[in-house]
């Protein structure tokens, strides 16, 4: 009870202390309080405000049972404590004051297969590659093992929570190559000197293409080639500099969109034959579009997953660029659900971009007439979102007399595995269907199904 504040004020310890019935309290000479329960005698200072526990786990005698017998200082340091059939002296000075110095030590460190790293007060050095690092560590306190606690956490940006690590065992995952900062922390309740931390440097190394110096040849190689073409192509206008890099940085981010790589150089040749013919409006309009694709698919390739009106924002350029080329051969209707349109919805970026790229150059480019007509079309209903992508091209059979067939079936087969992926729910979701009319090919159309994220 505090007078001056003139309030009650709650101790909980410990080791399940508030469950405790407490038989017997008393205070020794430096105002620790020795309560007496059934597992054995605790200690409480205010003033270090600390707790101590006393069971047969530290040295309590055996024969010490909770009853109402003595339990009472014989003098400022002397605890006197009923036993069945005796009384024993606790020096509670002592027993408070324990000398031993905790500090940890580290008993392993294993990477990947079972390679094993030897921890000598220096950085780690992990080899690269390595995507799971197993640490063991302890305390070297056993006079009081019971009260060990060890703990650790990872520090880099920002400082986060200590982890209790019952057994000392810790599994750390890398998240690539760079420098990592391991805390361990080893303390116990009834040590003296009671806490240690120790600070390990763990260095992952990168593989040779993650390296500076790689990555700078890489960029030596390709801005040499980049001035060779444009000296050797032309001379007097800076702009087809541009575009040459362009093909160049966009290339591993086009594969990576799963955007054909001949889409984007017959883009650039067709930008360069416009210049070359000194149409500068339709070179400048083509040139736009061109631009803004291929903005929304560097951006697209950085993330896993994009807006849905992002995605359908690059499809709309991409297909506006491929009736330009294709000059009238075909043309394309949207019909695409609002709700979708206003969401926020997210959806594997250009997803669908190869079953639309196969319907144009497989069905409607090969097409004699020039009446082609490609509709894509998505509806939300329920959890999922239907795709139809659908045309009136020469069908799947007779397409696959010409060429690049075996690229483009690649590439619809990689969206699959990504949309199979995506949606993880075991089932089939795109199917492709041939049209006839009186037996007659008309055309194709392929449904898709996908999860709303």
């Amino acid at each position: 009870y505090d007078k001056l504040k003139n309030q009650y004020n709650f101790i909980t310890g410990p080791y399940n202390f508030h469950n405790e019935l407490i038989e017997r309290i008393s205070i020794d000479g430096k105002g620790t309080i020795w309560s007496r329960v059934r597992s054995g005698i605790y200690g409480y200072n205010e003033t270090k405000n600390k707790f101590y526990q006393f069971t047969s786990k530290d040295g309590l005698h055996s024969l010490y049972s909770i009853n109402h017998g003595v339990f009472e200082m014989k003098n400022d340091s002397i605890l006197l404590v009923a036993i069945t059939g005796g009384i024993i002296e606790l020096n509670t000075y002592q027993l408070t004051n324990v000398k031993n110095k905790v500090s940890i030590y580290i008993s392993s460190i294993l990477g990947d297969d079972n390679v094993k790293y030897i921890y000598d007060k220096k950085s780690i050095f992990i080899r690269a590659g390595t995507q799971k690092i197993e640490v063991k560590f302890g305390i070297n306190n056993y006079e009081f093992k019971s009260h060990n606690i060890l703990s650790y956490r990872m520090i880099n940006d920002v400082s986060t929570d200590w982890i209790k690590s019952p057994d000392g065992n810790i599994t750390l995952i890398s998240d690539g190559p760079g420098n990592y900062t391991l805390q361990l922390k080893g303390e116990n309740l009834n040590v003296y000197d009671n806490e240690a931390v120790e600070i390990i440097e763990i260095i992952v190394l990168p593989k040779w293409y993650q390296t500076v110096l790689f990555k700078l040849s890489i960029l030596l190689f390709i801005a040499g080639l980049l001035f060779y073409l444009n000296k050797l192509r032309i001379n007097t206008i800076r702009k087809d500099a541009t575009y040459k890099q362009l093909i160049s940085q966009t290339e591993m981010s086009a594969l990576k969109a799963q955007m054909n790589p001949h889409f984007i150089f017959n883009c650039i040749n067709s930008i360069d034959a416009l210049i070359q013919s000194n149409d500068k409006y339709n070179a400048t309009v083509y040139l736009n579009k061109f631009a803004k694709l291929i903005r929304n698919i560097l951006e697209s390739s950085k993330q896993n997953l994009v807006s849905f009106s992002k995605d359908m924002e690059t499809m709309r350029l991409y297909l506006e660029l491929e009736e330009l080329r294709n000059e009238g051969k075909f043309k394309i209707v949207f019909d695409i659900d609002p709700r979708l349109e206003d969401s926020n919805y997210k959806v594997p970026p250009l997803i669908i971009q190869p079953y639309i790229e196969n319907a144009i150059i497989h069905g409607l480019r090969n097409k004699l007439t020039n009446d082609g007509l490609l509709s894509i079309s998505a509806h939300q209903k329920g959890e999922l979102i239907y795709y139809e992508i659908k045309d009136n091209g020469i069908g799947r059979k007779a397409a696959s007399n010409f060429h690049q067939v075996k690229e483009l079936s690649y590439g619809m087969q990689l969206s699959s595995d990504r949309i199979r992926l995506f949606n993880n729910d075991g089932k089939e979701n795109v199917e492709i269907l041939d049209l006839y009319e009186e037996h007659k090919p008309i055309g194709t159309i392929i449904k898709v199904k996908l999860k709303i994220e």
